[in-house]
């Protein structure tokens, strides 16, 4: 009986863990979403070292074909590009977007 206890005492914080870190992951999520909506407007408001300092920051390995850019996107915004083509990607960004209303990420100003 004390064997079964302490498993179920075990598999308790496994699942506080699990709930916390998929919180966390929602609300990273939501961060990243709420950049790209307005990423625009940093981009275009950002001094040229910024600029290339958020362009290191996003982008993997670009590179210039003639006069097409190719690149590959860093985590976490690389499931951005994915999302865009996906049809369930709209309900999981009005999800992630809902769950950014009732819980605003945190303001590092």
């Amino acid at each position: 009986m004390q064997d079964t206890k302490d498993k179920q005492s075990r598999l308790n914080i496994e699942l506080e863990e699990h709930t916390k870190a998929d919180h966390d992951y929602k609300i990273q999520i939501s961060t990243v979403f709420n950049l790209a909506r307005n990423i625009r407007q940093i981009f275009t408001s950002s001094e040229p070292l910024e600029k290339r300092a958020f362009l290191n920051h996003l982008l993997r390995n670009p590179s210039v074909d003639g006069k097409k850019l190719e690149f590959t996107l860093r985590k976490p915004f690389n499931p951005l590009l994915d999302l865009s083509d996906c049809q369930t990607g709209l309900a999981l960004a009005y999800e992630l977007r809902t769950i950014q209303i009732e819980n605003p990420p945190h303001d590092y100003r």
